[in-house]
């Protein structure tokens, strides 16, 4: 089912108020913080962020069927239990709204620029349309397969500003790596090298930002190992996607498959997958 325009806007503002949320508490440098049952960290900006985005959100769920799968929530569906009472059904082919109201909350903890609001929304089981919204610069991005993508700044007050489509970049040979601040290239490189490709100095990038420098064509390749989650990964896909980029699995050789990356899953985890403008993933 096709997202309407004013439901895209609102996923849009929504995305945008959180942002601007988060910038705020960020300046004040005045949250708490605590540690999770996975020993991952979490704030109190963390947890403000979500409680805004299920009360902006919440009436769309109930009334489109969309159950909302956040990062601070999530451990009350882990095991692959997405149903309930505001739920389409409890497969991988209902629709969800997979929320990281925080991506990057170790960047935002030490005072980094790396971080981000994420909404995807997620129909039988593929990432259809997501926001990415940016506290510390003011950039948003937003799109999906089927309706393209765009970025624009956004003012104090949530106004848009400078909207333009983008899409990834061609022919780059060879490809302009993107890691996260974590990942280290000496353990990437030998992977790539399997596969012809060469380790050139990466662009450092946190949180799901990195999608959205394929999708504005600033950089090509993502090669992401275990360890992600699909909240982390599904408004970046789809904003990469409706670029005209796109995201393969990894098999277990350490070819790339012509799978994509699926959501719905058990405990909500990602397989190793690579996220690409396609002319990146063409043989050197």
């Amino acid at each position: 089912m096709p997202i309407e325009t004013p439901h895209q806007q609102l996923l849009v503002d929504t995305a945008i108020a959180t942002a601007l949320l988060l910038a705020e508490i960020h300046r004040q440098g005045n949250w708490q913080e605590q540690t999770k049952a996975d020993n991952s960290p979490v704030t109190d900006a963390d947890l403000a962020a979500d409680k805004l985005i299920a009360e902006r959100l919440r009436a769309f769920a109930i009334a489109q069927g969309v159950q909302i799968i956040s990062e601070e929530t999530a451990t009350e569906n882990i095991g692959g239990n997405i149903s309930g009472e505001d739920s389409a059904s409890g497969d991988s082919a209902q629709s969800l709204l997979l929320v990281d109201p925080l991506d990057g909350t170790r960047n935002f903890m030490q005072f980094g620029r790396d971080y981000c609001v994420n909404i995807g929304l997620v129909e039988n089981g593929q990432a259809s349309f997501g926001v990415v919204a940016d506290p510390a610069d003011l950039v948003c991005w937003w799109g999906g397969s089927g309706y393209g993508a765009w970025r624009a700044s956004f003012a104090s007050d949530g106004r848009l500003e400078d909207k333009v489509a983008i899409q990834v970049s061609s022919a780059t040979k060879p490809p302009r790596i993107v890691l996260g601040y974590w990942s280290k290239a000496e353990r990437v490189a030998p992977r790539l090298a399997k596969l012809g490709f060469e380790m050139t100095k990466p662009q450092r990038v946190g949180a799901a930002l990195k999608f959205c420098r394929i999708a504005e064509g600033v950089a090509d390749l993502y090669p992401r190992g275990a360890g992600s989650s699909e909240w982390d990964t599904a408004a970046g896909q789809a904003i990469l996607e409706g670029a005209g980029g796109l995201v393969r699995l990894v098999r277990h050789d350490g070819t790339i498959s012509d799978q994509t990356l699926l959501y719905g899953k058990d405990k909500f985890l990602n397989p190793p997958f690579f996220a690409a403008s396609p002319d990146a993933l063409t043989k050197p």
